[in-house]
């Protein structure tokens, strides 16, 4: 018996994901596939042949776990089966996303300033809160905190089980967590002129400001106490334009450890732009550009 895999549009993940994680995945139609057991062969186990509109699914508007997979469809909220796609319940209209799942519950921004929690089975509500945010474009699930985010207002942590505010981020340009290890949150920021790409660290209970890297985007790695992070925005006055550089900080109070350099031979325009992937294996970091 092989896995089934989710396929949206281009991009297919591997579903089963844990319960505590919520699983985002890229806009297109709604596909169940399955794989052999040494995932040499793929077939089609069931597809969702409705109509998406012109827009498709949008990003973040698709969540799977438990044996189920919810996502957005004309703009109510679908709960189907994974391993045959039947519909299970239908709940809402007028919805957008985007939307998280873990444990059992789906969290669901329903209007623009508002989360709902509903009970995976039924699709019945749990809680409703009003976040204050405009147009939350992010919700992700860390333990028993759901963290919300507003590129206009920053961002809020609502407690999993009521809906509960327990801390929020006040700041502009707010791109989201993007990373929880060991008790912390690193939130991803764009502000200033070119709007450049900052990290900033919150201890995740409390949301307590722990430090703030500018220039950088967030973490490639992060091993014991040390994090690895990349400078993304080179431009071409400086000396040396290629060059990109990697910071590695101390988790705990953002102090500067060391930095690598290495050369990025491509360009955008008049500048360039530089993001990884990063597998930290033993001695050694391997990236890959884009």
């Amino acid at each position: 018996m092989g896995r089934i895999l989710l396929a949206v549009g281009a991009l297919i993940l591997a579903a089963g994901h844990p319960a505590d994680g919520s699983v985002p995945l890229r806009p297109g139609p709604a596909i169940a596939l399955q794989t052999t057991k040494n995932v040499r062969t793929v077939s089609l186990v069931w597809r969702d042949r409705s109509d998406f509109g012109r827009s498709g699914v949008a990003e973040d508007s698709l969540a799977a776990g438990d044996g189920r997979i919810f996502y957005l469809q004309d703009g109510a909220l679908v709960a189907a089966t994974l391993a045959s796609g039947r519909r299970l319940w239908r709940y809402g209209s007028g919805l957008e996303g985007p939307l998280a799942y873990a444990g059992g519950t789906v969290y669901m921004v329903e209007r623009a300033s508002q989360v709902v929690a509903l009970a995976a089975p039924t699709g019945r509500p749990r809680w409703r809160v009003d976040t204050g945010l405009k147009r939350m474009n992010q919700l992700r699930t860390y333990g028993e905190l759901v963290l919300a985010n507003s590129y206009w207002d920053g961002g809020v942590a609502l407690d999993a089980h009521t809906g509960e505010t327990r801390w929020r981020l006040r700041e502009e340009g707010s791109l989201g967590p993007v990373a929880v290890a060991r008790g912390m949150v690193y939130w991803e920021l764009s502000q200033g002129e070119p709007h450049f790409p900052h990290v900033l660290a919150l201890e995740l209970r409390t949301g307590r400001r722990l430090w703030r890297a500018s220039h950088a985007h967030p973490p490639l790695a992060i091993e014991g106490d040390r994090v690895y992070l990349s400078d993304t925005w080179v431009w071409t006055q400086l000396d040396d334009p290629d060059n990109v550089q990697i910071r590695v900080i101390n988790r705990r109070t953002g102090k500067h450890l060391a930095r690598w350099e290495y050369r990025a031979d491509f360009t955008c325009g008049n500048q360039i732009q530089w993001r990884t992937d990063a597998i930290l294996q033993g001695r050694y970091l391997y990236v890959t550009e884009s």
